[in-house]
């Protein structure tokens, strides 16, 4: 039902906006519930196409499926969506760490984010999760360490071995990046340093991760532009801002509408 008020926004008159709301509180009222519709004036209040910004698209290896593609061109086509995030571009089933530690390769990247540009969709890039060779663990518990990981697509969520290893492959996915769309592309794009501290608790073992990723980005162009704390419900908002004052381009956070706790 949103989806349908939503396009009609998107597309309608204002007559056909008020035929909406009539609608939603002919539904509202058949279910008990008081609503107030607003009268409309010769100045309406500009209303903000806030969906059109980002939208959220669980991890990177689905954006390798036609169907997802297509579902995303339509989102472009009708509703002007304009920016796509997602987990995992450096998950073991993207295939960028192969076989040995500095050894990668970009290819499952270049077909995630090529159609993506084409259509005139910019990435929000989460620079996530741990590769398991750089992580020093193996996500098949076969032997050695077990990795610690999250979601169904097993994540790996924890630190590396040796930073320098992170921001080795952090600089050349962000090069690669350069090469293939161009610096003016990727620079209209936004770097987030993981997710919600998942395995990396603040303040020393994210800002250590935030730092070999900045230091990894900023070598290849000082314009690119990278971010974090990546938190959820604003947390460790003022921390970040003031531990790393003046050596980030953009702040980032999340809400969730649904969880109790939200209050933003």
């Amino acid at each position: 039902f949103l989806y349908f008020i939503d396009r009609s926004m998107m597309v309608a008159s204002s007559g056909t906006l008020v035929v909406a709301l009539a609608v939603v509180a002919t539904v509202v009222a058949c279910s008990g519930v008081e609503v107030t519709v607003p009268s409309f004036t010769d100045s309406p209040t500009p209303f903000p196409h806030f969906w059109k910004r980002c939208f959220g698209s669980g991890h990177a290896r689905l954006a390798l499926r036609a169907d997802w593609q297509d579902q995303l061109r339509e989102m472009r086509e009708e509703l002007g969506i304009e920016r796509v995030r997602f987990h995992g571009i450096f998950d073991d089933d993207m295939s960028v760490v192969l076989d040995s530690v500095g050894n990668y390769e970009f290819f499952n990247v270049d077909q995630v984010y090529k159609p993506m540009v084409k259509m005139g969709v910019k990435p929000i890039v989460e620079l996530s999760f741990m590769p398991a060779l750089l992580a020093g663990c193996n996500p098949y518990k076969q032997n050695g360490r077990d990795c610690p990981t999250v979601m169904h697509y097993n994540g790996i969520v924890t630190p590396p071995t040796n930073f320098s290893q992170w921001t080795d492959l952090v600089q050349n996915f962000a090069q690669h990046l350069v090469d293939v769309f161009g610096v003016e592309e990727v620079r209209t794009w936004h770097f987030e340093v993981w997710n919600e501290l998942w395995g990396m608790p603040y303040p020393t073992q994210y800002l250590q991760l935030y730092d070999a990723s900045r230091a990894a980005i900023k070598a290849v162009d000082s314009q690119l532009q990278i971010g974090g704390p990546v938190t959820m419900q604003c947390q460790y908002i003022s921390e970040f801002v003031s531990d790393r004052a003046g050596q980030f381009d953009f702040v980032s956070t999340h809400l969730y509408p649904t969880d109790p706790n939200c209050t933003a």
